[in-house]
Protein backbone atom coordinates (compact mmCIF):
# COMPACT_ATOMS: atom_id res chain seq x y z
CA UNK A 1 0.00 0.00 0.00
CA UNK A 2 1.39 3.16 -1.14
CA UNK A 3 0.97 6.18 1.24
CA UNK A 4 1.17 9.80 0.19
CA UNK A 5 1.05 9.06 -3.61
CA UNK A 6 -2.61 8.87 -5.17
CA UNK A 7 -1.66 6.14 -7.88
CA UNK A 8 -3.60 7.33 -11.33
CA UNK A 9 -6.13 4.24 -12.63
CA UNK A 10 -5.61 3.42 -16.51
CA UNK A 11 -8.54 5.13 -17.36
CA UNK A 12 -7.72 8.20 -15.72
CA UNK A 13 -4.79 8.42 -17.01
CA UNK A 14 -5.64 7.35 -21.27
CA UNK A 15 -8.20 10.15 -20.48
CA UNK A 16 -5.45 12.47 -19.95
CA UNK A 17 -3.64 11.64 -22.75
CA UNK A 18 -6.62 11.73 -25.10
CA UNK A 19 -7.83 14.91 -23.83
CA UNK A 20 -3.82 15.92 -24.59
CA UNK A 21 -3.66 14.45 -28.36
CA UNK A 22 -6.93 16.09 -29.63
CA UNK A 23 -5.34 19.71 -27.46
CA UNK A 24 -2.37 19.37 -29.01
CA UNK A 25 -3.40 18.14 -32.37
CA UNK A 26 -5.92 20.94 -32.55
CA UNK A 27 -3.26 23.43 -32.51
CA UNK A 28 -0.96 22.24 -34.60
CA UNK A 29 -3.85 22.22 -37.15
CA UNK A 30 -4.73 26.11 -35.93
CA UNK A 31 -1.21 26.95 -36.52
CA UNK A 32 -0.95 25.33 -40.13
CA UNK A 33 -4.62 26.04 -41.75
CA UNK A 34 -5.85 28.75 -39.81
CA UNK A 35 -8.69 28.46 -36.87
CA UNK A 36 -11.35 29.10 -38.77
CA UNK A 37 -10.46 27.02 -41.56
CA UNK A 38 -10.18 23.60 -38.95
CA UNK A 39 -13.22 21.82 -37.98
CA UNK A 40 -14.04 19.49 -35.62
CA UNK A 41 -14.18 16.88 -38.02
CA UNK A 42 -10.51 17.04 -38.84
CA UNK A 43 -8.90 17.33 -35.26
CA UNK A 44 -10.99 14.57 -34.42
CA UNK A 45 -9.67 12.49 -37.11
CA UNK A 46 -6.11 13.66 -36.84
CA UNK A 47 -5.90 13.48 -33.62
CA UNK A 48 -6.96 9.49 -34.06
CA UNK A 49 -10.26 10.07 -31.25
CA UNK A 50 -14.09 10.24 -31.63
CA UNK A 51 -16.24 13.10 -31.64
CA UNK A 52 -17.60 12.22 -28.18
CA UNK A 53 -14.03 12.33 -26.77
CA UNK A 54 -13.89 15.42 -28.48
CA UNK A 55 -16.84 17.30 -26.42
CA UNK A 56 -16.24 15.53 -23.56
CA UNK A 57 -12.95 16.96 -22.59
CA UNK A 58 -14.02 20.37 -25.23
CA UNK A 59 -16.77 22.01 -25.23
CA UNK A 60 -15.83 23.47 -28.79
CA UNK A 61 -12.95 24.54 -31.17
CA UNK A 62 -13.09 27.39 -28.96
CA UNK A 63 -12.44 26.32 -25.93
CA UNK A 64 -9.35 24.39 -27.28
CA UNK A 65 -8.25 28.01 -28.03
CA UNK A 66 -8.86 29.46 -24.84
CA UNK A 67 -7.22 26.75 -22.80
CA UNK A 68 -3.95 27.54 -24.87
CA UNK A 69 -4.73 30.97 -23.91
CA UNK A 70 -5.10 31.01 -20.14
CA UNK A 71 -2.00 28.79 -20.51
CA UNK A 72 -0.59 31.52 -22.08
CA UNK A 73 -1.30 34.01 -19.52
CA UNK A 74 -0.42 31.71 -16.69
CA UNK A 75 2.78 31.42 -17.76
CA UNK A 76 3.79 34.95 -18.15
CA UNK A 77 2.31 35.99 -14.92
CA UNK A 78 4.57 33.84 -13.33
CA UNK A 79 7.48 35.79 -14.85
CA UNK A 80 6.28 38.54 -13.03
CA UNK A 81 6.85 36.81 -9.51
Amino acid sequence: MKVGRIMKRPKQLRGERTRTQILHTALKLFSDKGYDNVTVDEIVKASNSSKGSFYFHFGSKHSILMEKFKDHIAFNSDDKD
